[in-house]
């Protein structure tokens, strides 16, 4: 993680990450550098550790921007050896997933839900128009 941090940006300020990276030691070494570990605890902690899940829930759209961006079989093989080849492969990528959600409308984290009953157990709400 050391090794990580030492190619971080020094503007980090924050830092998402999944209930693995849960360790005091982690949260020692982001404190020391003045990034915020934004880090769910693990079931097994004695103590329950604060963390921003507003944020935390956020990591999401990271990690379907990576998804996405495997479709495409040139950027998950890294197809493309050269950097600036393979920077420009992305940049292509990024913008065709991007446009795409416009096409297709809005992703199921962005649709807003169906009226549903107000009792567990009843049918949902009928539409009248």
């Amino acid at each position: 993680m050391s090794a990580l941090l030492d190619d971080a940006r020094p503007e980090t300020s924050e830092l998402l990450a999944d209930k693995a990276y849960d360790s005091d030691a982690v949260r020692l070494l982001l404190a020391s550098r003045g990034i915020i570990a934004t880090i769910p605890g693990r079931s097994n902690r004695r103590e329950p550790i604060y963390y921003d899940s507003v944020s935390y829930k956020a990591r999401h759209l990271v990690e379907n921007a990576f998804a996405d961006a495997k479709q495409f079989r040139g950027v998950a093989t890294r197809y493309c050896k050269l950097a600036e080849m393979f920077e420009g492969m992305l940049s292509l990528v990024a913008w065709y997933v991007g446009t795409s959600r416009t096409r297709r409308g809005p992703s199921q984290y962005e649709r807003q839900s169906e009226p549903t009953s107000a009792y567990p157990g009843q049918l949902p709400l009928a539409h009248h128009h």
